[in-house]
């Protein structure tokens, strides 16, 4: 059963970003060059003013203010916020919004509420399978041996139910799963060292479907911080 839901997860992903890739009349974007995507978060200099004011996505605020409310409470790895000049590409199908930046990209549930509600969000680059090139993959993974810092299990199942709670998610629980795999990364010294970048965290309704799923990304110290959020839950505010 895990293993399904995880398919389906990463399947439903790899559908949003094709749909948003392949969305041009919703969003207009200048021409890029063909690089990685790792690459282009590396190289790619700002635009000049003039330039981010012509190419800049129109996004209703109410996406944006859902968003950094969420971001305010799950503490995304390495992000802060998201600016409206942040955002790449936008547009709406059946019923759901999407809202995608260089580095990260969300979904919410649009359809009959009055206020969207955040179903997926991901961050492309720093999650477990970046969505990218395979040379992109490769370039985010040799960075994982930076995952030195001390985490555990307990503590990321803590902070997926503390997510929940400042969120307003309420969700009894029936059972859940925590991965933490540990991985043997070369440092740029080429030495092999024991790492585990990532824990794992899924949560199962009464009727014993996933409902949460959570990934936290450990850095050089602790504790580890979110990297990918799914939630088919309701929230209660």
């Amino acid at each position: 059963m895990k293993r399904k839901a995880v398919i389906a997860v990463g399947l439903a992903l790899v559908a949003l970003f094709v749909w948003l890739r392949r969305s041009g009349n919703e969003r207009p974007e200048p021409p890029r060059a063909k690089v990685s995507l790792a690459g282009e978060a590396r190289t790619n200099m700002p635009l000049p003013v003039s330039e981010q004011q012509t190419n800049r996505v129109s996004v209703p605020p109410v996406y944006l203010v859902e968003l950094n409310r969420f971001i305010a409470a799950a503490k995304p790895y390495g992000l802060e916020q998201i600016k409206p000049e942040d955002v790449s590409a936008a547009g709406e199908d059946r019923g759901r919004f999407m809202v995608e930046t260089k580095t990260h990209i969300a979904e919410f549930f649009t359809k009959g509420l009055a206020v969207p509600r955040l179903h997926h969000f991901i961050a492309v680059q720093d999650a477990s399978n970046p969505v990218a090139t395979p040379e992109g993959k490769r370039d985010a993974m040799r960075q994982w041996y930076q995952a030195t810092g001390k985490w555990s299990g307990e503590e990321a199942l803590a902070e997926t139910y503390r997510i929940m709670k400042e969120l307003g998610i309420q969700l009894a629980v029936s059972r859940h799963e925590v991965d933490a795999q540990e991985l043997r990364m070369k440092n740029p010294q080429g030495e092999t060292v024991p790492v585990t970048p990532f824990y794992k965290i899924e949560l199962f309704n009464m009727n014993g479907n996933m409902s949460i799923q959570a990934e936290f990304r450990v850095g050089e110290a602790g504790p580890g911080r979110l990297t990918m959020w799914w939630a088919n839950v309701p929230a209660s505010k």
